[in-house]
Parts: C-alpha cells; sequence; structure tokens
C-alpha cells in the first residue's frame, strides 16, 4: 500500500473524521523517506496513550485523588514532550517548510498550537487504531 493511500484508508476507517488528513500524509510520507517506520509506530503509539489520558483528566476529575491527577498530568506532560521530540526528529532534515509549518502550528507553546497538536494527536490515533486492525486482520 502506497503511503498516501495509508492516510486515506485511515480517514475511510474512522468514518471521515480526521481533522489533519494532510498534516498526518506528511508524517507517514517523511516517515517512509527516511525508512523509520518504527519511529511512525512509537508516534502513533504515544499518540493513543495521550488520547486515554486526555480523556481521563477530561471525565474523571472529581473522582481521582489528588495525587493520582498529578501523576497523570505529568505522565501526559512527559508524553506531550515526547510526542512532539518524536516529530521534530521526523522532520530533522526534511524541507524546511514541512518543519516550519510543524514548529508554528504544532509546537508553540500557545492554546492554538495545543489545539492543533490535540486534532494531530486524535488522526495519529486512528492511524494507530488502523494499523491495529490491519495486524489483527492478517494474524487471523
Amino acid at each position: 500500500m502506497k503511503e498516501v493511500n495509508l492516510a486515506s484508508e485511515v480517514e475511510k476507517y474512522s468514518c471521515f473524521t480526521l481533522k489533519r488528513k494532510e498534516d498526518l500524509e506528511m508524517i507517514i510520507n517523511e516517515c517512509s523517506r527516511i525508512q523509520n517506520t518504527s519511529l511512525l509506530d512509537e508516534i502513533a503509539f504515544t499518540a493513543k496513550y495521550l488520547q486515554g489520558l486526555m480523556r481521563i483528566l477530561k471525565s474523571q476529575q472529581s473522582n481521582i485523588d489528588f495525587g493520582k491527577m498529578e501523576s497523570i498530568r505529568q505522565d501526559f506532560s512527559d508524553n506531550i514532550l515526547k510526542v512532539t521530540e518524536s516529530l521534530r526528529n521526523v522532520f530533522a532534515e526534511s524541507d524546511p517548510r514541512i518543519s516550519a509549518h510543524f514548529e508554528q502550528n504544532y509546537f508553540q507553546k500557545n492554546q492554538s498550537s495545543f489545539q492543533n497538536l490535540t486534532e494531530l494527536l486524535s488522526d495519529l490515533e486512528w492511524l494507530k487504531k488502523y494499523l491495529n486492525e490491519q495486524k489483527r486482520l492478517r494474524t487471523n
């Protein structure tokens, strides 16, 4: 399957809910170009994990004691740093316009960049779910 088609397949799998498909395609294509699919897998895994932490932080705040909540927040912060650093590594030697696009849209310390990153993480979570589903289908 071609890399560009992977993003389209993920989009279909997500029932067309991707918000950052073009940027997801860029990540997939660049990981393929640098021949580092394990980095793509790591980014997708971390994104799925972060999405789970966000759901906990949004919905369970009143049911979790303060110590646990602080631990979850710290884990969330650590993994945000991990995924942004991994994404920077993907584009370290790519076209400077692409790395500038990601720096400007996802890595700034402001609300807009965080919202954009959250949407990209959601798309990456769909990528992970799709890859897991494909793996299950191959083993059955």
